[in-house]
C-alpha cells in the first residue's frame, strides 16, 4: 500500500524519499503470536499512535532441522488449519494497517530465545565452528540463511523500494567486541580473504554480506559492533545507557549524529523481578511507566527520531523455545 520507497538517511534521521522522517516503534515477535493475537496487537498499536513495527525473524522456526527446506509459516498457531498464517502474512497485517517495519533476521537475535534462535543442529557435526566469529564452517551457514530470508522477503515484493513496507534490515545482534581467541580464521570467497580475522572483520563482513544479497536496502546493527555501511542503534533501558553516554559517545561506531542518526531499537521494559516492589526493581525489565516516559522524552530532547518499545506485545514462547530463565510467557 505505500508504493516504492527510497530510504536513505542523514546525521538527524530517516529519510523516506529524502523526507525526514519520525518513528515511534514497537517490537512484536509473529513467531509469539496466533493470528488472532497478532492482529489485536497490531490493532492496539494503531490506537497508541505507533507507526513502525520491529520483528524478528528467528531461523530455527523456519529450518527446525538439517536439509530440509525452508518452511516461512508458524505451524501450530491458527485454530483454522486452512488458514495462511506466515512471515509474510504477518507482514502484510501490519503493512495494511500503516506500519512500516524494521526486520531483524539475526542470524543470531538473542530475544529470550533458545540459542538466540539459531537452531540447534548448525553445529552438531561441525566441531571446528565457531559461531558468531569469522569462521568458515559459521560464515558459510550464515550466508546460506541470509540470503534464503532476504530472498523470500524480495519475492514477496516487501521490502521499501519494491513498494512493501520493510524500510528497514537489521543483520546480526549485539555483537561484542571482545577479544577473539581464536586468531587462525580465514575466509577465502574468491574476491577477498579474511587471514587472523578480528572481529571488527567479522562485522564488516555481516553488513557486507547482507548488502550484496539486497544492495537497495538499509541495514542496521545493534548495541555493538558495526559495518561501515550499516548504521549503530542502540540497545538500552533508558537514562546512562542510550539517552546519556551512548548519545555523548556519538554511538559505538563514533558516527551517531555526525553522519548518522540516533535509532533506539530497544527501549527495553517488562514484568518486575517476582517478589519485589516496581520501584526498587533490581532489573531493569522493572521500570515504572514514569521512568519510561522520562528516558523517552530526554531521547527526544537530545535528537533521536527512532524509539522502538521493546517489547510492545509479547505473546508466548511454544515448545522449546524458550531460553534459560524464561517462561512461556514473554512480556
Amino acid at each position: 500500500p505505500f508504493g516504492p520507497i527510497h530510504v536513505s538517511y542523514d546525521e538527524r534521521s530517516i529519510l523516506l524519499n529524502g523526507t525526514r522522517s519520525f518513528f515511534l516503534g514497537g517490537s512484536l515477535h509473529p513467531s509469539r503470536a496466533t493470528p488472532q493475537g497478532w492482529i489485536s496487537a497490531l490493532d492496539e498499536a494503531v490506537r497508541h499512535g505507533l507507526n513502525l513495527i520491529t520483528i524478528y525473524v528467528f531461523w530455527i522456526d523456519h529450518q527446525p532441522f538439517p536439509g530440509l527446506p525452508y518452511n516461512w509459516s508458524f505451524p501450530g498457531n491458527s485454530v483454522n488449519s486452512d488458514a495462511t498464517w506466515d512471515l509474510a502474512t504477518a507482514i502484510r497485517e501490519a503493512a495494511n494497517r500503516g506500519f512500516f517495519i524494521h526486520a531483524r533476521i539475526g542470524p543470531y537475535t538473542c530475544g529470550e530465545y533458545n540459542y538466540g534462535g539459531i537452531p540447534e543442529w548448525v553445529a552438531l557435526d561441525k566441531p571446528n565452528m565457531s559461531m558468531r566469529r569469522p569462521n568458515l564452517d559459521w560464515m558459510k551457514a550464515m550466508e546460506a540463511y541470509l540470503e534464503e530470508v532476504i530472498q523470500y522477503l524480495t519475492k514477496e515484493q516487501l521490502w521499501a523500494h519494491q513498494g512493501g513496507p520493510i524500510i528497514m534490515g537489521q543483520v546480526e545482534n549485539e555483537l561484542g567486541d571482545e577479544k577473539d581467541l581464536e586468531v587462525n580464521h580465514v575466509k577465502k570467497d574468491g574476491t577477498r580473504s579474511y587471514s587472523n580475522a578480528t572481529m571488527q572483520d567479522y562485522a564488516n563482513w555481516c553488513g557486507e554480506t547482507a548488502a550484496r544479497f539486497a544492495p537497495q536496502v538499509l541495514w542496521t546493527m545493534c548495541n555493538g559492533l558495526t559495518a561501515p555501511n550499516a548504521i549503530n542503534t542502540c540497545n538500552g533501558y533508558g537514562g546512562v545507557s542510550c539517552s546519556e553516554d551512548w548519545l555523548a559517545s556519538h554511538g559505538q561506531n563514533g558516527r551517531i549524529q555526525v553522519d548518522q542518526p540516533a535509532l533506539w531499537t530497544e527501549n527495553e521494559g517488562g514484568f518486575q523481578v517476582w517478589g519485589e516492589e516496581p520501584s526498587h526493581s533490581s532489573y531493569f525489565w522493572g521500570r515504572t511507566a514514569r521512568n519510561f516516559a522520562r528516558d523517552s522524552l530526554k531521547w527526544f530532547a537530545r535528537g533521536g527520531t527512532h524509539l522502538n518499545y521493546y517489547m510492545w506485545w509479547g505473546g508466548y514462547n511454544r515448545y522449546r523455545s524458550a531460553a534459560g530463565g524464561i517462561m512461556n510467557i514473554y512480556a
